[in-house]
């Protein structure tokens, strides 16, 4: 599973060697570092589990987007900062 952590994902898994005794076969892993890395090392995690491979490309995909969204909002392109300034200036003058 892949799930948001505060600051990156936190990957869910669970190692094969252990498949007789669950509770050291779950691991949870969180990946703080920048986003290549982080998808590159959640690739890495479930090529060397072995998992389907099907379902790597939907963890890919939803530890991007979860990784998209902690991304903070950053201001727009010639915005003005307040709204009343802005629709006065917008505002076409009266011919007199």
């Amino acid at each position: 599973g892949v799930v948001p952590a505060d600051k990156g994902v936190q990957v869910v898994y669970k190692r094969p060697k252990f498949q007789t005794k669950p509770s050291k076969a779950t691991v949870k892993v969180t990946l703080k570092h920048r986003p290549r890395r982080t998808l590159k090392k959640l690739k890495n995690i479930v090529n060397k589990n072995r998992y389907r491979r099907d379902l790597r490309q939907a963890a890919l995909r939803r530890a991007s987007a979860i990784l998209r969204s902690q991304r903070p909002a950053s201001a727009k392109k010639g915005k003005a900062a307040t709204g009343a300034a802005s629709s006065a200036a917008a505002a076409p003058k009266k011919a007199e």
